[in-house]
């Protein structure tokens, strides 16, 4: 009954950890395959991802639950589709169905692997393909886009208003020792030549 209440929906939204404890619950009532929780169960017309980086660790398991829903179409909207390194890429691939990128070894041999390389031609050889895929399936969007000769998106003016603010003694203690902390952590990191891989920490 409640897959019939879903499929006859035009738009169902839900959020990741939904799909991930869905699919758990299913598992604990001792459900399996693909059709085990309700929202799995479901044939979509087209699924959409919303901050669709958030499945980048294809160990996660609302990754997991994401892989597993069934789709005639799917989008992936995100502003940071690569946030660290190029494997970031490969759960979106596989989410999309590029193939043969949706295999992780093809996307290991072709991608990965030549990005980490020390040689400057293979490292290209890695960018090219990813480059290619994005060409042929990416959807780029900037403010500065017009539609018409209109702006694609009209923002207002950005404001900045700057206020000082009095810290109260217990403030300005911790402040201050956070402060004399990433210092001596930056010197630390400076001495040790770890700077560039130190400083998300850092600050």
């Amino acid at each position: 009954r409640d897959v019939q209440a879903l499929s006859n929906q035009h738009i169902v939204l839900t959020t990741y950890s939904v799909l991930q404890s869905d699919k758990r619950a299913s598992r604990l009532r001792g459900e399996a395959g693909s059709r085990a929780s309700v929202l799995h169960a479901v044939h979509w017309h087209r699924v959409v991802l919303d901050e669709a980086h958030v499945i980048a660790n294809p160990k996660a398991k609302q990754s997991k639950a994401v892989m597993m829903l069934q789709a005639e179409r799917r989008w992936a909207v995100t502003g940071t589709p690569l946030q660290n390194k190029m494997d970031d890429l490969m759960t979106l691939f596989a989410f999309l169905r590029i193939e043969p990128l949706d295999d992780p070894e093809w996307f290991r041999r072709l991608v990965a692997d030549p990005s980490r390389s020390k040689c400057p031609r293979r490292q290209m050889e890695g960018l090219q393909v990813v480059r290619s895929v994005l060409t042929e399936y990416c959807l780029r969007r900037t403010k500065h886009q017009r539609i018409h000769g209109a702006p694609i998106l009209s923002l207002p003016g950005k404001e900045e208003v700057v206020r000082r603010l009095q810290l109260s003694d217990a403030e300005r203690t911790l402040y201050d020792h956070l402060f004399q902390s990433g210092k001596a952590m930056f010197r630390t990191c400076m001495r040790e030549g770890s700077v560039m891989t130190s400083y998300t920490k850092i600050l």
